[in-house]
């Protein structure tokens, strides 16, 4: 991973004892946050003098995040720009792979980062394994984005049909209820 990532940059938490830290325009971005993802805004915001003041740094819209903390390997990509906290680093890409495919990449990777993680208390991944996670890129842009587009594809399909899955069961289970209480009778 190495040679597609330019650097790799952390984050940090503004003191939760400052309230003029706290509240202010700028998302900053958590583990939390990845659990109910919206590419547009996270559950807290930081102010200027907050980011100013602390380790944090922004990321620019579009740019690669993955937790190197807790959900070892999960990964957001934000339609705007956010700060993060420790949990967080922000993967600077070379022009050689998009964000997305990196994303989709990373994600395949997933247990193999999980298990190499290592804590006591809190697992986590250091920045030197990250490097050195051996990973295949295709050549071309255009390779990756026909591959990003179809899993992409084919993951929208597979949410379509898991909620169709959903209602036919609770279709079934409502007609089971009638069946069985003798309110509807086969005849």
């Amino acid at each position: 991973m190495g040679d597609v990532v330019r650097e790799i940059k952390g984050g940090g938490t503004p003191s939760r004892g400052t309230a003029e830290y706290w509240g202010g325009d700028i998302p900053w971005c958590t583990v939390k946050d990845l659990s109910s993802f919206d590419p547009n805004r996270t559950q807290e915001y930081i102010t200027r003098e907050g980011l100013e003041n602390s380790a944090t740094r922004i990321v620019p819209a579009g740019g690669l995040i993955i937790c190197t903390r807790i959900l070892v390997g999960a990964t957001a990509i934000y339609n705007c720009e956010v700060a993060i906290n420790q949990d967080m680093k922000y993967l600077e890409l070379t022009d050689d792979v998009t964000p997305e495919f990196m994303k989709l990449l990373i994600a395949s990777k997933a247990n193999q980062l999980v298990r190499i993680s290592a804590g006591s208390t809190v697992h986590g991944i250091s920045i030197d394994d990250l490097r050195s996670l051996p990973i295949r890129i295709p050549q071309t842009l255009l390779e990756q984005q026909a591959i990003t587009a179809a899993i992409s594809d084919a993951s929208v399909l597979i949410e379509a049909l898991e909620r169709r899955l959903a209602k036919t069961r609770d279709l079934k289970q409502g007609m089971a209820q009638e069946l069985l209480s003798g309110r509807t009778r086969l005849v």
